[in-house]
């Protein structure tokens, strides 16, 4: 509402013609001033008939002449006749009125003014005239439009805003010093980044809201409120244990905004990246083989502790590749020709994305020695890892292994002639031998029938001993023959159950002499793998020549027992026979060696032999234990571990 005008005197009171001249001359000076005045200003009679307009009140509405406006009532150049009634009720009970109004201009188009409009009196409160006084406030309110509209999209961008956004204002002390700050505003990713409530935060000193006892940053925050400014920093705040991103700049003075983000996660990540970055640092470091890493710019950045250990250089020898290739490659064809395979490999794995190369080259060590190393070289971050392996021992063994190769296949050209020789002297024993034995036999036993009446004693007993010792040569021809055999066979390993197979062995023996009193015991089962046909030879050999040895006992005990020795199994078999002298244990595998007199105890001395062979193709050993008249242990593996 505006303020009422005082009442102004009439005329009637008797005044000096110096009054008279003073007043005309106030009168002109006030008339010129509203005639010049920037603001539009008119007169209207008690009936709202304008009487008077200055320049600017034309201008404002858009007319040429005085004419064209005087004489006209003053509600026709308004726009809205609900307000007009409201400032007629004003003037008539207050005497004055101000505030906005829409107007309308001569070409119809409507504007904003400002409105003071009040009513002269005379002395006796008389009403003479109506005076109002106009602002255009069109622009003004284009401008207020349109910062409210700035205004609006500011408020939703920041309400959007991914990032927190607190308004701060600083807190002085009397002497002018920033002593803390208090938060005015706040968008809603505040909340969700610092956990505190709108409700919480507003109004709020920092030292209250984060319970600190000093003003948390005051030293970043105090100088951009006061001179303006701007800063980026990162920082770990204690109070909420997390790590912030924070921009800060002044949008007026003596505040101060923050936009900010929790990057705790992100430091958590650095962090886990650091410390795997470190283990695989330190993995490199002490690993136990040589490597190497050099960036896109041929600096050497890392060579670990097994690299100088074998290479003899550290990175004050060589900083660079260039160094390297020159100390490592003293030979300048040889060098050239390295360092164009190493510009292969490391542009091939950028280019077609092949990750790996693999080389070998003869590298001079620090103290002259020269090695064969292979190299293994990957691109892993834009750098080249690359690991080293000295090969130079496995060379030779490799070259060893190549002539012992070579030594074999000759050795087994060489058997391969003796099993040929071999085949042929079987053969030969086969037919040869036995046809001249079947003849002798043949003959002595014609002899005998056709003779055998003339003969006396002595004759007829030579005949005898003829016939037996050809018989005797036909069983060690059938032994060697099965000897030979052995050793050719090939193996087929299956699982055997060796209990099963000795208890079946048994059994047949007891069946060749049921009168005898024998006891066989055995512990557990004894599966093994091995080739079933020449296992059971092995142990028919074994277990016969326990039941041969314990035949003159009035009670014969055979156990066969499994134990462990080292972590490998064992096999034994042992009996209570004659046994023997424990100094020829090492002969009794020798072929045809006897340690018995042939009329004490019959056989070829073949079997002992033949299970040592068949054994030691299973990959085991085989040893005896004895002593005279105290029985006899045999012991053996199969190698099946």
């Amino acid at each position: 509402m505006g303020t009422k005008t005082g009442k102004h005197r009439g005329a009637g009171t008797e005044v000096s013609a110096n009054d008279l001249k003073q007043a005309e001359i106030a009168l002109r000076i006030r008339d010129a001033a509203i005639a010049a005045s920037i603001n539009a200003v008119a007169f209207s009679d008690t009936n709202g008939t304008l009487t008077y307009v200055n320049p600017s009140f034309l201008k404002m509405w858009g007319y040429a002449e005085e004419g064209d406006v005087l004489g006209r009532s003053a509600a026709s150049f308004w726009h809205t006749p609900e307000k007009i009634r409201e400032v007629k009720d004003a003037l008539r009970h207050d005497g004055c009125w101000s505030g906005e109004m829409v107007a309308v201009r001569s070409d119809g188009t409507l504007f904003n003014v400002e409105l003071s409009a009040a009513i002269i009196a005379d002395d006796d409160g008389s009403p003479l005239c109506m005076m109002a006084s106009f602002v255009e406030v069109t622009e003004r309110h284009k401008a207020e439009a349109a910062i409210a509209e700035r205004e609006r999209r500011y408020r939703t961008l920041v309400e959007a805003m991914a990032e927190g956004v607190a308004i701060h204002e600083l807190v002085l002390d009397d002497a002018g010093n920033a002593v803390d700050y208090r938060i005015i505003d706040i968008n809603p990713a505040y909340e969700n980044h610092t956990g505190l409530t709108r409700e919480q935060a507003l109004g709020k000193l920092s030292t209250e809201l984060y319970g600190t006892p000093k003003a948390p940053y005051l030293d970043i925050f105090a100088p951009i409120a006061l001179n303006g400014g701007y800063r980026d920093f990162e920082t770990y705040f204690p109070p909420m244990d997390k790590h912030f991103r924070i921009s800060v700049f002044s949008p007026a003075p003596g505040q101060f905004a923050t936009i900010f983000i929790d990057i705790s996660q992100n430091k958590r990540h650095e962090e886990e990246l650091r410390r795997s970055e470190e283990k695989f640092r330190q993995l490199l470091e002490h690993s136990p083989i040589a490597i190497a890493i050099s960036n896109y710019k041929g600096e050497l950045e890392l060579l670990n502790d097994r690299f100088v250990e074998v290479f003899g250089y550290t990175l004050a020898d060589i900083p660079d590749l260039a160094t390297w290739f020159r100390r490592a490659y003293p030979d300048e064809f040889y060098r050239r020709e390295v360092v164009e395979a190493w510009n292969a490999d490391v542009e091939r794995p950028r280019q077609n994305e092949k990750p790996i190369g693999r080389r070998e080259y003869r590298v001079t060590c620090k103290d002259g020695r020269e090695c064969i190393t292979e190299f293994i070289t990957a691109i892993i971050d834009g750098k080249n890892l690359v690991i080293l392996n000295d090969v130079t021992e496995r060379k030779k063994t490799l070259q060893q292994i190549e002539y012992l190769n070579t030594a074999l296949a000759a050795r087994a050209a060489e058997l391969e002639s003796s099993n040929r020789e071999l085949d042929a002297f079987s053969h030969t024993i086969s037919h040869d031998l036995r046809t001249p034995l079947t003849n002798i036999c043949g003959y002595t036993q014609l002899m005998q029938e056709m003779y055998g009446d003339r003969l006396d004693g002595q004759a007829r007993d030579f005949l005898k001993e003829i016939h037996g010792a050809t018989e005797r040569m036909d069983s060690m021809i059938d032994s060697l023959l099965k000897f030979s055999a052995v050793s050719r066979q090939p193996l087929t390993k299956v699982r055997v159950d060796l209990n099963a197979v000795a208890a079946n062995v048994i059994t047949e023996l007891q069946l060749t002499a049921p009168q005898r009193r024998v006891q066989f015991i055995t512990s557990r089962r004894a599966y093994v793998q091995g080739d079933p046909t020449l296992l059971r030879i092995v142990m028919a050999n074994l277990l016969g020549n326990a039941w041969k040895y314990t035949a003159k006992r009035e009670s014969t005990i055979i156990r066969f027992d499994v134990t462990e020795r080292d972590g490998k199994k064992v096999y034994s078999i042992r009996d209570n026979g004659v046994g023997f002298d424990k100094k020829l244990a090492e002969q009794i595998f020798t072929p045809f060696h006897r340690l018995h007199k042939e009329e004490d105890f019959q056989g070829t001395g073949i079997g002992l032999a033949t299970a040592q062979r068949i054994i030691h193709r299973h990959g085991g050993e085989i040893w005896a234990e004895a002593e005279v008249d105290k029985g006899a242990t045999f012991f053996f593996t199969l190698g099946e571990d």
